[in-house]
């Protein structure tokens, strides 16, 4: 799989497709973006940095929902507003990631979480683009 996206990749360059052009076509196209797999030095580098990240989730994950919403406020209708000001979806989005990261090798262990996440995501219409 991975090759494949490395060759769908080279393909798009060659052609001087820029990667945006690429992503808008899969997306007209109704095509799942390539799957690709982590390599062991980005494995290596998650797990290095879980600990740090973990003790800045919530602010990094704060500043990420007030930069969405400011730039792109139609998504708020997703969100429920008392999450926000309780500060729930930014502490939710943040065990998310810290579980992923300290969980790298063992993505199995996540099934339950990213079931209630995707669940929720699939209800909402959420799209990739």
């Amino acid at each position: 799989q991975e090759a494949a996206a490395t060759s769908s990749e080279s393909s798009s360059e060659s052609s001087g497709e820029s990667s945006g052009e690429s992503s808008r076509a899969r997306a007209e196209s109704k095509q799942p973006p390539a799957i690709m797999s982590l390599t062991p030095e980005v494995i290596k580098v998650i797990k290095a940095t879980a600990p740090v990240v973990a003790e800045h989730a919530v602010e990094i994950t704060s500043t990420f929902y007030a930069t969405m919403f400011k730039n792109n406020p139609e998504v708020l209708a997703f969100f429920n507003k008392s999450h926000q000001k309780r500060g729930q979806q930014p502490r939710s989005l943040a065990d998310a990631v810290v579980s992923y990261a300290t969980n790298i090798e063992h993505l199995d262990r996540l099934g339950p979480l990213v079931g209630r996440m995707s669940h929720r995501h699939v209800a909402l219409s959420v799209k990739p683009e």
